[in-house]
């Protein structure tokens, strides 16, 4: 097995450990533009702007173990695994700061993990080692439903009607990866309209221009490797599946049709640079993959420019790509964790 299964294990948000509570800082970012990339780290959020190409010198405190972003408007919600969290951040008449806190409900050790909003304005959060999915009221701050899933659920999107939550099947008892399923709920009424088996442990999903599902299965990080599975929607079948021989993770779609998926690249186990692996949304053939920092944990792509960026944690710093090629390399304090593109008015 590769010796650094363990430290994937902890990205994955199986046993998280790290982070730490800087929110009684309150602290402010003074911007002049709306266009951000919203970088997590292990307990900061730095903001890098769009505009300028630079990044905003004051990091902002997170929670312990920040997992993921939503950004909502002038709002965007920041999923903390371990404080089992939210935390809520503004953006008012040029500055950017911690609106609010407030917790996500069900005790401790629910491992909070990602997060998606809905048409009618509520989040919903899967809890990983709860096998649940949360509803968030977010005007009144409130768990108003709780959904039963799969096991240790992780990605969820949604349509106008439905949601489909991506359980990855790990098995805590004996820690290990088994193969996944995707949940699909009723978004108006919560139950659940039907279950599909996917490959090992598949962890996050994006739809495409076709309103395709592209499931990401990551593998065991030892003698499996990773997948993307592609599904038509109505009737709900697969169409594909892409094969790779890697551990995919994070997935993002570009504007010329081009997915990318962040496949770490980590120093522990001898890895020169991370990498970035992409395919064809239209063929459903893989591209070349793209070398970045090591460690490569998620990726982002601006809408209006159709640059890449790349999340690095090993190498501790952003990489902005275009062209597949890296062409520029940001130094960061904190390790970065995960990557959202913030745009407000």
């Amino acid at each position: 097995m590769k010796k650094y299964t363990l430290i994937c294990l902890l990205l994955a948000g199986l046993i998280l450990a790290t982070g730490c509570d800087d929110k009684a800082d309150d602290p402010v970012a003074n911007v002049d533009n709306t266009r951000y990339l919203a970088i997590i780290g292990f307990s900061t959020l730095r903001l890098f702007d769009l505009t300028t190409n630079e990044l905003i010198e004051e990091p902002l405190g997170l929670g312990n173990a920040p997992n993921w972003a939503i950004p909502d408007g002038n709002r965007m919600y920041v999923i903390n695994s371990l404080s089992n969290d939210i935390n809520v951040f503004e953006a008012s008449d040029g500055v950017i700061s911690l609106a609010g806190s407030f917790d996500i409900g069900l005790g401790s050790n629910n491992n909070p993990y990602c997060g998606v909003l809905t048409s009618d304005g509520d989040l919903l959060v899967t809890n990983l080692m709860r096998n649940s999915v949360s509803v968030v009221d977010l005007v009144n701050a409130t768990i108003t439903d709780v959904w039963a899933t799969g096991v240790a659920p992780e990605g969820v999107l949604v349509t106008s009607d439905m949601a489909f939550v991506l359980n990855t099947g790990f098995d805590f008892n004996n820690l290990r990866h088994n193969r996944g399923s995707i949940w699909a709920f009723d978004l108006e009424t919560g139950t659940r309209r039907f279950t599909v088996e996917t490959g090992m442990n598949s962890q996050f999903g994006t739809l495409d221009s076709q309103g395709r599902l592209h499931v990401v299965c990551t593998g065991n990080y030892d003698n499996v490797t990773g997948e993307v599975r592609v599904y038509q929607l109505d009737p709900f079948d697969e169409v594909d599946a892409i094969e790779f021989n890697a551990y995919p993770g994070r997935i993002a779609r570009g504007t010329d049709g081009t997915m990318y998926l962040a496949a770490g690249g980590f120093e522990l186990d001898g890895d020169q640079h991370g990498l970035v692996l992409t395919y064809d949304e239209n063929t459903l053939g893989a591209l070349d993959s793209i070398a970045t920092g090591t460690g490569a944990l998620d990726v982002a792509v601006d809408p209006e420019t159709g640059r890449l960026y790349v999340a690095c944690k090993d190498a501790v710093q952003l990489d902005v790509v275009e062209d597949d090629a890296v062409i520029r390399s940001i130094n960061l304090d904190d390790p970065p964790q995960a990557l959202a593109v913030w745009s407000f008015e």
